[in-house]
């Protein structure tokens, strides 16, 4: 037995042992795990939470902090924290006693406190280190022999001092690698920000010297300083080299009690007057003065502890000074200084160009006047010789408004002689010339107004008649030593009419962005996305979007013959006829033969619209559309990607229109592509197209894609093919299913009651039958029934108010039998309750119901307050072929 219990013995402290090498090669693994994580990151807070998460784990403690030291205030402060098991941000002063001071930031090692209710050297808020940290461990965060902060935790070394012993040699050797990553950090984060002030310091200076008036250069320079280095108080001295010295030019941010003087001169004793001198930057701190000692022009005075003065150097010659001031001690450190020397030296610059600006105008004044001088100092006969040759009309009166001179030009323009007007007034010679601007009223002879020059705009009417657009100028003169004034006439017409043409442009345009939709309507499992760019200012594409009863949604896209201003008309007139014929209606042959009927009365014979206008069914993700003349549509569903062809007659070309209606059923994902040709006639350099094959790929090879992100990637690609240049006006809209379509019980017909509908209806019933299979004898007799049942909607189906008077045709196959409804919204009739006569043949009346009768299997009739229904049924192979 003691040989077995000495055995078992030593089995028990292996499994110990064991367990103990295990916790810690797996806690070692754990911390070194956290540690390579840490260095591919350069967030400050995601590194430090992801160190006190770590440590907590590892030492299964439920409060662990990060403590930054801040140098320039010699204190910690807490950054990351878990206290209690939770993350929470106090941002608490962390106070150490000095021995623990002395070993974090001297010995830089760790210290331990084992009752923190007992030892008072460690304060953290109010009262959180008592409430949290029974006992405390604080390991210090040490990276390039610098002290970043303290890793501080609850620890108790008293249940294992081996465990606690091995535990802080791991935990020592993760605070290293952690003290690396913050350090890291803070120095990524910190060139991170000096970049951002450098490219933020290049971004205002660039707009500083754009800049003319010189305050305005001033504020921004004041904005700049106190965006990207926290300065808001400041002067800016210029200097005055005509009579030496330095002049106040700018302050902000200081009262006026602080300025000592504002005219320094350049041999003064003053730190802003050597600064300028010497070329070189002087910090001053507030209780030493500048490094010399010697006086300030400013006073600090309030909270100003600390200021540098820097000299604005161009080409190595001083400009002035800026003194900045702040409310911190030793705020301007030499890195910082450089930094904002930088800065200074663009303002310089800008404050230099605007200096040269003024004297380079001031200059042309000066020359300009001298030219005007010498000018009108010619002698009469000269200016006369010249005068005589120019196409503008001149005019001269003297002191008492008599015309001494009237040159060849205006002659031409007022049919007047300059011998006959020579010598009179000019108000009368001009009263029947101008037809308004009120010109002689303006002239500065008769107002006796300061202003030597004036220019007034009126029309003129030639000796043909004819009214012209001129521009008339004042100018006063001295002639002869006397008051005088010469004008000029000069025809502005073209000028004028391009100037009116410009702005009806812009009204245009703006009307015609009105015009168009700039939101995406919302409707039911769809989703869509549109893109409309004209190829010059107006264009003559249009899409809309018609909110319709019943979950319905009318969409519609065209393309007007022509461009500019007549085209922009024709898109109005199309989008408000076709919204009104389809406000009470979900047919789509009906608008599009209500826009056709007034392009074929109202327009020239050249003028024509392409459009596809169709209805989406929410209900059902059924499209049904007619395509008059446009390109077709491109449909992607199940993979496959194909155009739906259906040439049709565009509108305005015949006054009947004749079209079908087609219908696509949206299954999810499926995507419908409506364009204008100007996608795909886009061409490249080379006159290459883009082409519907290219656009067909594109699509199918995106079709995953949202109904905007697919309509912006075909232009982002058409625009790269055409090197950024439109042929055309460029227009999509793309519509994408986002749920599974339900199969239609019936294929639908909406048109308008008039005699027309018999046609239309025909031919949508013969295309149901024959996707049916019904025998072509069957369809014979089926489509004379239809076409009675359809003549009498015509005849006595007329809605008696006119709202909805519509002719709705469904056709459904039910257990291989079709069922056609003809409906209307006449007054209510049933032939069932009356009495049955045979036709009358004499007469030729009555026949319809029984041709009816005789050709389906059977007619039932549907009755309402509102409207009568016709539901034809007949067996599909009941008469063989």
């Amino acid at each position: 037995m003691r040989f077995f219990s000495v055995q078992a013995g030593i089995a028990i402290d292996n499994a110990r042992l064991y367990r103990q090498l295990e916790y810690r090669a797996k806690g070692l693994k754990s911390l070194f795990s956290i540690s390579q994580k840490l260095n591919v990151s350069h967030d400050s807070k995601f590194i430090e939470k992801s160190i006190i998460d770590a440590v907590a784990d590892f030492a299964e403690s439920k409060s662990v902090f990060i403590a930054l030291y801040d140098s320039s205030a010699d204190l910690f402060r807490v950054s990351q924290s878990i206290l209690g098991g939770v993350e929470y941000h106090p941002d608490e002063r962390l106070v150490l006693a000095e021995p623990n001071r002395a070993m974090v930031l001297k010995e830089k090692t760790f210290f331990y406190i084992p009752d923190t209710a007992e030892d008072r050297g460690l304060v953290l808020g109010d009262g959180l280190i008592e409430e949290y940290f029974p006992s405390f461990l604080g390991i210090p965060l040490v990276a390039k022999d610098k002290v970043l902060g303290i890793l501080g935790m609850s620890a108790d070394r008293a249940d294992d001092e081996e465990q606690f012993e091995n535990d802080l040699e791991l935990l020592r050797i993760f605070a290293t690698q952690a003290a690396i990553a913050i350090d890291n950090s803070l120095l990524y984060e910190e060139t991170r920000t000096r970049a951002e002030n450098l490219a933020t310091a290049l971004e205002v200076s660039e707009i500083v010297t754009s800049e003319i008036d010189l305050n305005s250069i001033f504020e921004r320079i004041a904005q700049a300083i106190d965006k990207m280095f926290s300065v808001a108080n400041g002067c800016i001295f210029l200097s005055n080299r005509s009579v030496e010295e330095l002049e106040l030019a700018y302050t902000w941010g200081l009262p006026n009690t602080s300025l000592k003087e504002t005219h320094l001169c350049f041999t003064s004793d003053y730190a802003i007057a050597r600064a300028l001198r010497e070329k070189r930057q002087i910090t001053i701190d507030a209780s030493n003065g500048d490094s010399s000692g010697e006086n300030k022009c400013i006073d600090f005075g309030g909270e100003f502890r600390s200021a540098v003065i820097i000299p604005l150097i161009v080409k190595g010659k001083s400009l002035g000074v800026m003194k900045l001031f702040s409310t911190e001690k030793d705020y301007f450190t030499q890195e910082r200084i450089m930094s904002i020397t930088l800065f200074t030296n663009q303002c310089a610059i800008a404050i230099r160009n605007n200096q040269l600006y003024g004297r380079v105008v001031e200059e042309e004044i000066a020359r300009r006047e001298a030219e005007i001088s010498i000018e009108l100092l010619e002698e009469k006969a000269k200016s006369s010789v010249v005068m005589e040759g120019t196409t503008e009309g001149v005019f001269m009166v003297d002191a008492d408004l008599n015309i001494e001179l009237f040159n060849p030009a205006l002659e031409r323009m007022t049919g007047k002689k300059a011998s006959r007007v020579i010598g009179k007034k000019c108000f009368d010679v001009f009263k029947d010339v101008f037809v308004e601007g009120m010109v002689c009223e303006q002239c500065p002879m008769i107002t006796e107004e300061g202003s030597k020059q004036l220019s007034v705009k009126s029309n003129i009417r030639l000796k043909n008649g004819e009214l012209r657009y001129v521009q008339i100028g004042h100018s006063l003169i001295e002639h002869g030593g006397k008051r005088a004034a010469i004008g000029s006439v000069r025809d502005i017409t073209k000028d004028h009419e391009l100037e009116v043409y410009r702005h009806d442009l812009r009204v245009a345009t703006e009307v015609q962005n009105n015009l168009l939709p700039h939101a995406k309507p919302y409707v039911k499992g769809l989703d869509i996305g549109f893109i409309c760019k004209p190829a010059k200012q107006i264009g003559g594409d249009y899409f809309d979007f018609i909110p319709l009863d019943n979950d319905k949604m009318g969409i519609a896209i065209g393309d007007v013959a022509g461009k500019s201003l007549p085209a922009a008309l024709l898109v109005s007139m199309h989008k408000y006829i076709l919204r009104s014929a389809a406000a009470n209606t979900d047919s789509v042959i009906s608008p599009l033969r209500a826009v056709n009927q007034i392009l074929w009365e109202d327009t020239s014979p050249e003028v024509f619209v392409t459009t596809i206008y169709g209805v989406f069914n929410s209900k059902t993700s059924t499209f049904v559309y007619a395509n008059a003349g446009h390109l077709p549509p491109l449909l992607a569903s199940k993979g496959v990607v194909e155009y739906l062809w259906d040439p049709q007659t565009p509108l305005g070309i015949r006054e009947n229109l004749f079209i079908d209606q087609k219908q696509v059923v949206l299954g999810t994902d499926d995507v419908l592509v409506l364009l204008s040709d100007g996608v795909t006639d886009i061409r490249d350099k080379r006159g290459g197209c883009f082409g519907l094959d290219r656009l067909r790929r594109l699509v199918k090879k995106n079709v995953t894609l949202s109904a905007q992100q697919l309509t912006d990637l075909i232009y982002k690609r058409t625009i790269a093919f055409s090197a950024g240049e439109l042929n055309d006006d460029f227009t999509i809209v793309v519509l994408k299913s986002t749920k599974e379509a339900e199969a239609p019980a019936s294929s639908e017909l909406v048109v308008a009651n008039k005699p027309v509908a018999v046609n239309d209806v025909r031919r949508f019933v013969a295309e149901e039958l024959k996707k049916a299979g019904m025998p072509r004898i069957d369809t014979s007799d089926v489509l004379v029934a239809v076409c009675e049942a359809v003549t009498n909607s015509v005849m006595h189906g007329q809605s008696p108010d006119g709202e909805n008077n519509n002719i709705r045709v469904t056709c459904a196959i039910v257990d291989d039998c079709v069922k056609i409804r003809i409906t209307d919204n006449g007054i209510g009739y049933n032939p069932n309750l009356a009495e049955w006569r045979p036709p009358d043949l004499i007469r030729d009346r009555g026949r319809g119901i029984f041709l009816m009768q005789e050709l389906v299997d059977a007619i039932d009739y549907i009755v309402t307050d509102r409207g009568t229904a016709v539901q034809l049924s007949k067996k599909i192979g009941l008469n063989g072929e």
